[in-house]
Formats: C-alpha cells, structure tokens, sequence
C-alpha cells in the first residue's frame, strides 16, 4: 500500500499521524513570520540524506505554503521534489490553489503535470491513490466533471488489484470522494464493496484498522449514521480482542476512534474514548511505547479541541522525553513531542523542543508542523519564537 500519500492510512501507523486537521486553507497567518517558519524548514530539508525523506517533507512545506495563501513559493518548493507521489501530491495542491485565485492558466499546467507524473507511475496501487488525491484537488477548483473522470480511472485500477486489504482501503477512499462529488449511489455501492472485501481481512488489528478507515470515508461521503456504525462495530472488536491487540495497540486505535467520533460531532463520547485509552496507558511496559502512546492521546485531545486536557498530559511528558538515553527513541519522541505542543497552542514550547532535535529531517518535519500550526491557529510567531527560528536556522 502506498505510505507516502497524506492520507489516513497512516491508521496502521498512528503514531506518526498526530498531524491531521492541520491541513486547512487559511489566509490569516500568511505574514512574513509565517513564512518564515516554513523557510526554516526549507533551509533545515537541505541536509536530509535520503531522497525520500527529503521528498515528503518538501511536499509538505509546498502544500503549507498553499495554506498560507503563496502558491507561487509552493511551486518553487514542488520543483524540488524527486519522487512521484510526493511530487503529483504538490503539484494538484498547488494547481487547485491557483484555480481558487482565478488563475486559471497556471492551474492547467498544474494538473498537466500532475496527471502526466501519474500517468507515468507503474504501480496500480500507488496510480489508483494519486488519481483519488487528484479528484480530490480537482473538485477543490470546482472540475466535478474531471475529478469524476480521474475517480473512474482509479475506480478501474482498485479492480485489478488481487490483496483483499489493499483493495478495500482503496475502495474505501474512491467511495469516500465520490460521496463528496455528490454521487451517492456510486458511493454507496463502492463503500459497500469496500466492507464486503475487508471482511477478507485476517488479523485484528488490520480489520479494527480498516473499519475505522471504513468509518472516516463514510463521513466524507455524507453517511455519518453508517459512519458511526462502523466506529461501535470496532470498538466492540477491540474490547472482544483485547488479548490478542495489547495494550499499545488498543490505546492508538482508541485514540483513532475518539478523534472520528469528535469529526462527526459526537464530543462526549469522543472524550468518554479518549479516556479510555488513557486509562491503559500505565500497563504499557514499554517506556518509549507509553510516551509515544501519550504524545498521540495529547494530539487528539487538541483536536477535539480540549487543549487544556492535552497542555496537562503534555507538561507530565517533557522530562520522561529529554531523559531518554537512546538517541533515536529521543529523536523520535521529541519531534513528536515538538508537533504536539503546537497543536495544544504551546508555540514556544514547541520551537523550544524542535530546537533540540538531532536530525535534519525530524527537526525539518517537526517545523513545518509547526508552521501548520500556526497557520490552523491564525497566529504568527511572537518576538521571542522568532529568535528560537533563526537560532535553528543557523544551526545548519
């Protein structure tokens, strides 16, 4: 399955996916301090080593520059990029970028490129993502009738595909966009197959990861009722498999659930989930495990928004991060650490923690979340925040 395109598949890998909701256009925080947050991570992405590390942080920072309002400097980040996925990723942000500012010419070429990148990916399964992401980039500059026509494309690719748990996330996610096109029918019979295919799906994990996936595809297509049943369906799997998930596991897919459960307005509840997870942290034995499962409760919290739960759970986990004697468990855990102070509104901190990174790409990753964040907030960087920036500019 594809790993690189930003989308919730990242629910096999939830730890590293404290960053959803961060992706929203906003104008209010395109100041030049802004900005200059995102050079920042810019500057620091020049000394990443691996090409596609370096590929998904630059998309990244392009598509933050979208968000901030500058699709010119987007682009001239996106010409950077290597990678395929990383590239077309960019490349259909920017372009629906340039079509909501009317202009019109530099949008076309924009979704010339990206399509001409997907065309050119020899991977079903990768093309089949791209064309979903592009569908979605298209009906964001108001094409229906294109987005409709690369959804298709995607549509006939998630066929011929043979794994059962590959094709039912990505039939999940067709569904899903073509729900928001306003195709219901469509949508529903393609996020029927998807649930019927994933019941091939063997392990626990998986099917609790699928079905909550399942679940936030639903609530894109306009079905929240039949979201909400696949959110009790998992958690009446997670509590009949407990044994066999653990207790790491079951915090992370608690923590999903919670967040899914706050997107489709049922607060309460998602605290009433949220505290659950919490609750098993403590029989964690691993210590680096526990902190990471902490840090993703933390994120959710923000999201939800309760900032002043995730500022109380975060203030408990600075020391527990910095006294880590492995240097990449340390690594790790600050620059999540970093991104989640941000969201919890704690920019200082963040910058602080951030600061302290060993790593171009975890330090560069962890800055433009931050960036992110301020610009979800509608803030610039104070005085104060600038200096820590240019300090980490300089340490390049």
């Amino acid at each position: 399955m594809l790993n690189t395109l930003k989308q919730p598949v990242a629910l096999l890998t939830l730890s590293l996916t404290l960053l959803a909701g961060c992706g929203q256009s906003s104008d209010t925080a395109s100041s030049a301090e802004t900005h200059g947050a995102l050079a920042v991570a810019h500057h620091l992405s020049a000394g990443i080593d691996e090409t596609m590390d370096r590929d998904r942080v630059l998309s990244e920072i392009a598509v933050e520059y979208v968000h901030q309002g500058d699709s010119h400097r987007a682009a001239a980040v996106a010409r950077e990029i290597e990678g395929a996925v990383d590239r077309s990723w960019a490349e259909a942000a920017i372009a629906a970028h340039f079509a909501s500012n009317g202009e019109q010419e530099q949008a076309e070429h924009g979704f010339v490129r990206a399509l001409g990148i997907i065309d050119n990916e020899p991977d079903a399964d990768d093309q089949a993502w791209m064309l979903a992401d592009l569908a979605g980039r298209y009906q964001e500059a108001g094409q229906n009738g294109m987005a409709l026509q690369v959804l298709e494309r995607a549509l006939a690719q998630a066929d011929t595909l043979d794994e059962p748990q590959r094709q039912a996330w990505l039939l999940a996610e067709i569904g899903g966009r073509l729900g928001a096109l306003g195709e219901r029918d469509q949508a529903a019979e393609v996020l029927s197959r998807s649930y019927e295919t994933g019941g091939n799906v063997g392990s626990p994990p998986e099917v609790v990861q699928l079905l909550l996936w399942q679940a936030d595809r639903q609530h894109k297509a306009g079905n929240d009722v039949r979201a909400l049943e696949l959110l009790m369906q998992a958690d009446s799997l997670v509590e009949r498999v407990k044994d066999d998930l653990g207790a790491t596991q079951i915090s992370l897919d608690l923590a999903e659930m919670a967040r899914l459960y706050g997107v489709l307005g049922q607060q309460e509840q998602a605290v009433e989930v949220l505290e659950r997870a919490l609750e098993l942290v403590p029989s964690i034995q691993d210590v680096f495990l526990e902190t990471r499962s902490r840090l993703v409760i933390a994120g959710i919290y923000s999201g939800l928004p309760e900032q002043e739960q995730a500022r109380k759970l975060l203030a408990s986990l600075d020391e527990a991060v910095s006294s880590r004697s492995d240097a990449t468990e340390r690594r790790v855990l600050t620059t999540k650490l970093a991104i989640a102070h941000a969201e919890a509104g704690q920019f200082t901190r963040a910058l602080t923690q951030a600061g302290a990174i060993d790593g171009a790409y975890d330090q560069s990753w962890a800055v433009t979340r931050i960036a992110a964040a301020y610009t979800a907030a509608g803030k610039t960087p104070e005085p104060q925040q600038q200096v820590l920036l240019q300090t980490m500019n300089g340490h390049l």
